[in-house]
């Protein structure tokens, strides 16, 4: 069975912003905490979401 035209973009759309959505919460709320600095959660976070991308595209 084929999917619709555009579904897995939406699929993926949706992974992107549930993931944001999760990590923002999280983070926000250590933040929040003064648990974390906001120039530390910034850096962690692009640290795991450059690291996801590699590992999904399959760059080295």
């Amino acid at each position: 069975m084929l999917d619709p035209p555009g579904m897995a973009e939406t699929a993926g759309a949706t992974v992107r912003e549930i993931w944001r959505n999760a990590i923002t919460a999280i983070f926000g709320q250590w933040i929040d905490d003064d648990e974390w600095s906001d120039a530390d959660a910034r850096r962690v976070v692009e640290l795991v979401a450059r690291e996801n991308a590699r590992r999904v595209s399959g760059l080295p």
